[in-house]
């Protein structure tokens, strides 16, 4: 005999909690108009939902963070003229010298907004750049993302309709009530 969890297609799973969380659970759940069950499915479902937009835009920002050190290993072997057979410290010396490339590229497109690059290390250093810029957008995505955990909040008052309200309270007390 199956049970009738199992006749519709669900799974039964034990949630042990404390007493004090069952209690906001059920409340909760009273206060939305639904059972424990379909609350508690709820918030697991935007949970989840919420973890895997985190996976996602991590494996994105590894993704664009593998591209950015492959583009500055380009920009190393184009300054030691392709050789990849560098000891250590020629290896660090032109390491140094692809950082003050891509730093001379910034400052060049500081100066001259439209700037384009005319050798191929500058475009090396352009595309560096771009891919920067990409890696920093995924990353204020992924901060942003996390403002929309709990959509249930009320969103706090803007500080210039409290200003006006504070206002009026003051120009009524002033005002003279008898």
């Amino acid at each position: 005999m199956s049970s009738k969890t199992k006749q519709s297609g669900r799974a039964d799973i034990l949630v042990r909690m404390p007493p004090e969380l069952k209690l906001r659970v059920v409340k909760a759940a009273a206060a939305t108009g639904v059972s424990v069950t379909d609350w508690l499915n709820r918030g697991i479902g935007r949970l989840l939902d919420l973890h895997d937009a985190e996976v996602a835009v991590n494996e994105k920002m590894a993704g664009i963070e593998r591209r950015l050190q492959t583009k500055f290993e380009e920009i190393v072997v184009s300054l030691a003229g392709g050789d990849l057979a560098l000891s250590a410290r020629e290896r660090v010396d032109f390491e140094a010298a692809a950082d003050i490339a891509i730093s001379k590229w910034r400052d060049r497109v500081a100066t001259f907004f439209y700037a384009k690059p005319g050798t191929l290390l500058e475009r090396l250093c352009q595309q560096h750049d771009d891919i920067e810029a990409e890696l920093e957008d995924a990353k204020r995505l992924d901060t942003f993302g996390d403002e929309a955990i709990d959509d249930d909040e009320p969103e706090p008052a803007d500080p210039d309709d409290v200003a006006e309200l504070d206002a009026g309270d003051e120009s009524d007390a002033a005002g003279g009530r008898e």
